[in-house]
């Protein structure tokens, strides 16, 4: 279904599928920058009355757009300074005004995936840390099962963003998210 609501710009968003009546996906088209950031405050407003952290994965090739995403999920939880890509310093922790922790790493420059161990990954799985991960792949082995798998791609009028919820707490998430989108 098309839907104006991001920035004014057309984007599509579908279900992609459903199991039990509970969205197990959904996709939408950006048409710039703006909305990418849109649609990341957007999964901050659905993870709002939520206790405890979740693991987000995500996916896509080089300047796609996963730090923009990041970035709108971070100011619609109130941070007010910048928010840098981690490509270089590899993890940017983030203590929020309502008390909530997020960390984005960037694995992309990891040669293996025991380096982890130097970005103090172990520290972040509690109930207390967001974590949102680009390029889990490097680190697959050694990373816990996400929560919701964030993949963006580029297509012929934007990005194209799947998000894949991969447990029913995420599921819950993405359901609220597809319904603040509207």
């Amino acid at each position: 279904m098309v839907r104006r609501g991001l920035n004014g710009a057309r984007s599509l968003c579908t279900v992609a599928g459903r199991a039990n009546g509970r969205i197990r996906s959904g996709c939408w088209c950006l048409a710039d920058e703006q909305a990418t950031l849109q649609l990341g405050s957007k999964l901050a407003q659905a993870t709002q009355d939520m206790l405890g952290g979740m693991l987000l994965f995500l996916r896509g090739e080089l300047g796609v757009g996963k730090s923009c995403f990041v970035r709108g999920f971070l100011l619609a939880k109130g941070w007010r300074q910048a928010v840098p890509s981690p490509s270089f310093s590899l993890r940017e922790d983030y203590w929020l005004p309502d008390g909530g922790c997020v960390a984005h790493l960037d694995l992309y420059r990891l040669k293996d995936p025991e380096e982890l161990n130097y970005l103090g990954w172990e520290e972040l799985w509690n109930d207390q840390w967001t974590v949102m991960i680009e390029w889990p792949e490097i680190g697959q082995d050694y990373l816990p099962a996400p929560d919701l798998c964030i993949d963006i791609e580029l297509g012929e009028m934007g990005r194209v963003l799947t998000v894949t919820a991969m447990n029913s707490r995420a599921e819950y998430v993405l359901q609220r998210m597809t319904e603040v989108v509207q």
